[in-house]
Formats: C-alpha cells, sequence, structure tokens
C-alpha cells in the first residue's frame, strides 16, 4: 500500500506542481524523495485512508465520513492549502490504479473506484468548508 501511496503523490505533483510546496520534502525529487520519511508517511497515511473507506464501504457515511470531515478540517491549518488541490487526487489514484491493475481496470472497475475517491474527497472538502466557517465565525464574534 506504501508503494501505491508513494507513487499517487508523485503523479499528483506532476500533475499540480504547486502542491509539493506545502510538504516539508518539498526540494527532493527521485530517490531522495522516495526515501524521506516525512514522505513516506504521509503517502502511507493516505493509503491507510483509502483502505479505511473500503472497509467501511457499506457504511461510509455513518462510519468513515466524520472521520474524514475531521481530516478535512485539519488541512485548515497548512497555509496555503486550498480545498481545490483535492481535485487532482481523484485523477492521480484512477491513474495509479490503472497502472497497477492493468486489463482488470475495466471501465465497472473505474467507475467503483471513481465513486470512493470521490467520495473521500467530497468529504474533505466539507469537513474543510466547516472549519472555515468556524474560523469566520470566530472572527465574527470579536
Amino acid at each position: 500500500m506504501s508503494y501505491n501511496g508513494t507513487r499517487v503523490f508523485e503523479r499528483i505533483f506532476e500533475l499540480n506542481p504547486d502542491l509539493k510546496q506545502l510538504f516539508p520534502f518539498r526540494n527532493k525529487e527521485g530517490e531522495l524523495l522516495r526515501n524521506d520519511h516525512d514522505f513516506n508517511g504521509h503517502a502511507s497515511r493516505f493509503m491507510q485512508a483509502v483502505g479505511a473507506a473500503i472497509d467501511n464501504i457499506n457504511n461510509l457515511y455513518m462510519y468513515f465520513g466524520p472521520l474524514l470531515i475531521g481530516l478535512g478540517k485539519q488541512h485548515v491549518e497548512f497555509g496555503g492549502f486550498k480545498p481545490e488541490y483535492w481535485d487532482v487526487f481523484t485523477e492521480a489514484m484512477l491513474y495509479v490504479w490503472e497502472k497497477e491493475l492493468g486489463d482488470v481496470f475495466d471501465d465497472k472497475c473505474r467507475n467503483a473506484w471513481t465513486k470512493v475517491f470521490e467520495f473521500i474527497m467530497e468529504q474533505l472538502k466539507v469537513g474543510y468548508s466547516q472549519a472555515m466557517d468556524e474560523e469566520a465565525g470566530k472572527h465574527m464574534i470579536k
């Protein structure tokens, strides 16, 4: 899973190099990047979230949605982060899955994974938006 996670993030950085600037490993490339502890940790945690989505596939909104919303809220703390950055994740994941699965990755498989990935990104965005609204509310009270 961590291997695929690193491949997803490498693809994300190819699609949107600006995203890499948000991370402590922003100046690393190639093997230096692939061997970076922070990079591997982030990629691994990301894939754990994807795995958790699959583990909870029959109860995504009830059990897994709140976790993703909380994770989305945390991203408010990362200076320079924009919720539209998550849009590239689905594209990157589908790219890696297609490369990894080959012929098994037919239209039916692609559609199923697309729904899972879109759910994940949607919930992250909901959390981010809620946190931004909460921050705005705090400033309105002051």
